[in-house]
């Protein structure tokens, strides 16, 4: 329950009216105890005092507000669990897709001759892979492969 609901409630019940009406203990003639805010017409009656309700004391208060306060902190860490669990999942999930298009790679470079294979150059120009930079690619992604897919 928010703090401020629990504070406005005890705020509520600390000026709340108390009702001055009266409750009314009587016995029947068959031994029956019975208690009313209407006293009995034909019947001794006993009134019955009501207990009266008083704004929660300082001891009170503050076991509530450090209750509170409690489950704030709570609440403050169990989000930042939260949040650590989704950026682990994110890295993690990043992880896998960098795996995956490693392992891609490397099973081309593995299957495919070098002929078969193209690169952009840095002036955007598309050209075959030569048989020198095809055992390089594929030597730097294999001694890589630990380090992108964790082992």
């Amino acid at each position: 329950m928010p703090k401020s609901t629990v504070l406005t409630i005890l705020v509520a019940l600390a000026f709340m009216p108390v009702v001055e009406g009266a409750t009314y203990k009587w016995v029947d003639s068959e031994g029956g105890v019975h208690f009313s805010d209407v006293p009995p017409q034909e019947s001794t009656f006993e009134r019955v005092p009501r207990p009266r309700f008083s704004a929660p004391d300082n001891k009170v208060r503050q076991r509530m507000e450090k209750l509170l306060e409690s489950q704030g902190e709570a609440r403050e860490a169990q989000q930042i669990k939260n949040e650590e669990q989704q950026k682990q999942a994110i890295e993690k999930a990043e992880r896998d897709e960098r795996c995956r298009r490693a392992q891609e790679q490397l099973t081309q470079l593995e299957t495919l001759p070098p002929r078969r294979l193209a690169i952009t150059d840095d002036d955007g120009v598309r050209r075959r892979l030569t048989e020198d930079e095809h055992r390089t690619r594929l030597a730097k992604l294999r001694e890589r492969m630990p380090e992108l897919c964790g082992g």
